[in-house]
């Protein structure tokens, strides 16, 4: 692709190649990105680092003769190695988002912003921290801006402006004028101040107050006069300049301990008695809030909190988004020109226009397809012989891996009432927690280190009720050790795991392995099952989940837990396959689309699974309802007929006779006749397993691809 850079004193278009996308960026086709000419190339001139450019190939393109033409040493030069890229501020289309990336999706609309990342090129990779979406495509143009908005933002914060006060703004290039509307627009009395006549013209035209000549000898005078001799609450130096002149004289007209704010880059050698007797506060502005050159949040993808930095500058580019939105400030007043990329005359007016506050370069929009990868073939492996316990056992000893709360309240009570049953062992790394478990269940042994368990004979089974991560591994090595696993939801987090897995279970099939997917097993869906399997019509199933608020720090929605679709939506996943009888062959998902990032796509979401009978069943999984409804709810419909199953407590038909309506104090979710089962067939002569393995490797595959479409937004895929 194509990118303007300084290259010896020189505007100059170079082929390079597009930069690979990270877990916290999104890729983005750009179609405006705004040149503030002077701004760009006076700092790119000053830039000393030396840049490598690797990326750069030898097919280089000057920009046309016209402006390869144009020399801008008078503004200082660069060594004759330095390539500068140019670029700070842009809007476009999201392409792809990283792993990380939960707010965005392909085909958002977006601004960006920063000056390590942000080029005009026709494609960029920026941090997901410095990206605000924009609604509608009329305002790209307008929001490629939102840098400089966000600069002249902070500004106004960091000067703390009060309704009613007189605010002085020193330099009205692009940023000072923004400032200045701004200003205005929270009530206060604008003062504009520059050297350049048509920037006080501007200014005038649109509201400022007052507009002074900079170059004025008489401009303390003024300024006392139009405060009444009181001189202005606020000075904001939006100018630049290695003198400090301009600070100084600032602070001659600024009032008796007001404020005199530093956004553009001046000289900072101040008059000490000037600034002894008016003991103004000299206040530095981030350039677009906090945020910015702090590596972990702009690479890292860790924004500040919320209740401690209020104007990041994420929410900066937001807030000044939403004012171009909602018509509160139009930015198509500080745009003189929109020309195509690269244009020559458009360039070439970036260096020589100075009255020229900005330029809008318009790009032809990128298209970019990205198929989706389909899941890697299992490769040959090989058998595995192991032998698990003799089957004249009287009674299995069971080991339970994890300590945690589904594992004292769930897991325990359901083994310890098995006749043929007992908990022999518990393994958890927090020892504590294993300690009080073995204490209240009488347990022989208390290991922190599963490996005991499985090369150890103390167990005949283990139930796995880990961090969902560990699953996979725990299961397979817990399988080749000869140990029965009765494995809790999900089998797997990953891709990479599903194939792990399903090898080996392709080559051992008759292995007494198992997944807590217990509803399947509850009573209700049972009594379902007598009637939906003697229908003539396919199911018409409506799922939802009413699945209550978790914060972004719960393990849960962290690597070990992999998100609320993988660890908790495989179960309502098996229970369609159930159901129906049959196999999913197309997904399609929505997810919501928050503003911020206390909401997760993966906690809220719908998805509508197709399955090889015809049948459609619907799963809409939410975080946002209300406390106090009740946690699931399903409709199945079929042959005129319907079922409501109300929180595994109640079940209600409608067309059949009313004694099939059913209630009970207890949630009948299926997990004793899961376990009641699994251990039962532990005793036969042959193991018959509760769930097929080509049924779970299918709920797997299933449960991945929402997980993969609801992180990007939505989307639809056949299986």
């Amino acid at each position: 692709m194509r990118q303007l850079f300084l290259d010896k004193s020189f505007v100059a278009v170079k082929e390079v190649c597009e930069s690979g996308l990270d877990a916290n960026s999104v890729l983005v086709s750009i179609s405006h990105s705004f040149v503030n000419s002077r701004t760009e190339i006076d700092s790119a001139l000053h830039e000393q680092k030396h840049l490598g450019f690797e990326n750069v190939s030898e097919k280089v393109q000057k920009v046309l003769a016209s402006v390869s033409g144009t020399n801008i040493s008078n503004n200082g030069r660069l060594n004759e190695h330095q390539v500068r890229s140019l670029g700070y501020s842009c809007s476009g289309t999201v392409v792809a988002v990283g792993r990380n990336v939960q707010r965005f999706r392909p085909g958002d609309l977006v601004a960006c912003s920063g000056s390590a990342n942000v080029q005009h090129a026709g494609m960029i990779v920026v941090s997901k921290n410095l990206v605000a979406r924009v609604s509608d495509s009329k305002y790209l143009s307008a929001a490629s801006l939102t840098t400089v908005g966000t600069v002249a933002m902070q500004g106004l914060r960091r000067a703390g402006v009060q309704l009613g006060e007189r605010v002085c703004v020193f330099g009205l290039g692009i940023v000072g004028q923004i400032t200045a509307r701004l200003a205005k627009l929270s009530g206060c009395k604008v003062i504009g101040i520059d050297r350049v006549k048509e920037r006080l013209e501007r200014a005038q035209k649109f509201g400022i107050d007052v507009v002074l000549a900079s170059q004025d000898s008489d401009l303390e005078t003024e300024i006392a006069y139009k405060t009444q001799y009181r001189g202005v609450d606020c000075t904001i130096i939006t100018a630049t300049s290695k003198s400090s002149s301009i600070i100084n004289q600032t602070i001659n007209f600024t009032r008796k301990n007001g404020r005199v704010v530093l956004v553009g880059d001046v000289g900072l050698q101040l008059e000490q008695e000037t600034l002894d007797h008016k003991q103004v506060d000299i206040l530095v502005s981030y350039a677009h809030g906090p945020g910015r050159h702090d590596v972990s949040y702009e690479h890292g993808g860790i924004d500040y909190p919320y209740n401690h930095v209020r104007w990041t500058e994420n929410r900066n580019m937001q807030a000044f988004v939403s004012l171009i939105e909602d018509g509160t400030i139009s930015v198509s007043d500080f745009i003189d020109k929109t020309v195509q990329y690269p244009d020559d005359n458009g360039v070439k007016g970036l260096l020589e226009d100075k009255t020229h506050l900005g330029i809008v370069l318009n790009y032809e929009a990128i298209k970019t397809n990205r198929l989706t990868r389909p899941l890697k073939k299992t490769g040959s492996i090989r058998p595995a012989r192991i032998t698990f316990m003799p089957k004249n056992r009287i009674n299995i000893r069971v080991g339970v891996i994890g300590a945690g709360a589904f594992a004292s309240k769930t897991l325990l009570p359901i083994l310890s009432s098995l006749n043929y049953a007992s908990v022999n062992a518990v393994s958890d790394i927090n020892v504590s927690a294993a300690k009080s478990i073995a204490k209240k269940y009488n347990l022989k042994h208390i290991v922190n280190n599963d490996q005991e368990l499985f090369s150890q004979d103390a167990v005949d089974a283990v139930v796995i009720s880990s961090p969902h991560a560990y699953h996979c591994d725990q299961a397979l090595n817990a399988l080749r050790n000869g140990k029965a696993v009765m494995l809790e939801k999900p089998m797997v987090t990953s891709i990479e795991q599903l194939e792990r897995l399903k090898g080996f279970l392709r080559k051992n099939p008759e292995v007494p392995f198992c997944v807590d997917y217990a509803r399947s097993f509850s009573p209700f869906i049972k009594k379902i099952r007598k009637v939906t399997d003697f229908r003539s019509s396919p199911l018409m199933i409506s799922y939802r989940v009413n699945a209550g608020m978790i914060s972004p720090e719960h393990w849960m929605q962290t690597d070990l837990g992999a998100g609320r679709i993988i660890g908790e939506v495989c179960q309502y996943v098996d229970l369609f396959c159930e159901l129906t009888q049959a196999t999913p062959v197309a997904l399609s998902v929505e997810a919501i689309r928050p503003d911020g990032n206390h909401l997760f796509p993966t906690d809220n979401f719908s998805a509508q699974i197709t399955f090889s009978d015809g049948s459609v069943c619907s799963l809409m999984y939410t975080a946002v309802g209300h406390k106090d409804l009740p946690a699931e709810r399903m409709e199945v419909h079929f042959d005129s007929k319907s079922i409501i199953l109300d929180d595994f407590q109640h079940i209600e038909w409608y067309g059949f006779s009313s004694w099939f309506n059913q209630s009970t104090s207890d949630r009948q979710v299926g997990h004793e006749q899961l376990f009641g089962q699994f251990f039962d067939s532990l005793k036969e002569k042959q193991f018959v397993a509760p769930i097929s393995w080509q049924r779970l490797e299918i709920v797997a595959q299933t449960t991945l691809i929402i997980d993969k479409l609801a992180c990007l937004g939505g989307g639809t895929q056949e299986l």
